[in-house]
């Protein structure tokens, strides 16, 4: 899954995560798309640690991220994507 995006002030950038990363592995477990990767979070709970494998200008890396809260998204509005 490639990094499009990082939201200031967000675990990602926390995590060092960078536009253009490509997130391969999670906790062990390959991602192969988006909607893995969001399964995957998304059974963890807000504070946990994952471990995410990550390809960064051909490198590999190994980086650590902090869940936290999904911010809520009011209803009858959309979540920015860009």
């Amino acid at each position: 899954v490639q990094i499009m995006r990082v939201a200031p002030d967000s675990p990602a950038l926390k995590a060092d995560l960078k536009e253009n990363d490509r997130i391969v592995v999670v906790n062990d477990e390959a991602v192969k798309d988006y909607e893995q990767l969001r399964t995957i979070v998304s059974n963890r709970k807000p504070g946990e640690e994952i471990n995410l494998k990550i390809i960064r200008d051909g490198q590999e890396q190994t980086l650590k991220l902090k869940l936290e809260e999904a911010p809520a998204v009011p209803k009858g509005q959309a979540i920015p994507l860009d």
